[in-house]
């Protein structure tokens, strides 16, 4: 039986992953409940589409943020540089290489301040109301970040 508001990553006959909220997901991949033919609940951390963490998921299709059952709001910009440390979770990315991976832009003082004020709305978005919540971005002195 399907969730209500919960994140559910469905194995979708042709279709490949959904991500789906009980009813709407018919109205989002326009299938009917008779082509799902497993509920998987063990979520996969990464698939190509999607990128589930405890905090969100992460629809790189529909460029999209979705967080108990409600799409954040997020700046396409912002959108790209959580994309990129996701993508690159569990290694440090320098400030330079972000600067070029979004950017196309190599260095300089005033690309790492525009990245510092990017990275806090990223993180002040995905932890609002989560007063709990160990933040999944960790910055490490004088290199860049990481995603945890």
């Amino acid at each position: 039986m399907l969730k209500e508001n919960k994140p559910t990553v469905f194995r979708v006959r042709y279709y490949g992953d959904a991500i789906g909220f009980g009813e709407d997901l018919e109205k989002m991949i326009g299938v009917h409940s008779l082509d799902i033919i497993e509920e998987d609940e063990s979520k996969p951390e990464y698939t190509e589409r999607f990128f589930h963490h405890d905090l969100f998921t992460l629809d790189r299709m529909r460029k999209e943020v979705i967080q108990d059952g409600r799409i954040l709001s997020i700046h396409a910009r912002r959108f790209k540089i959580l994309d990129y440390l996701v993508s690159s979770r569990g290694r440090v990315i320098s400030k330079d290489e972000l600067a070029q991976a979004i950017w196309n832009n190599s260095s300089g003082q005033e690309i790492s301040n525009v990245l510092k004020v990017h990275i806090r709305f990223i993180r002040k978005t995905l932890l609002e109301n989560r007063r709990e919540a160990q933040d999944p971005i960790r910055m490490v002195r004088k290199f860049g970040y990481v995603f945890e």
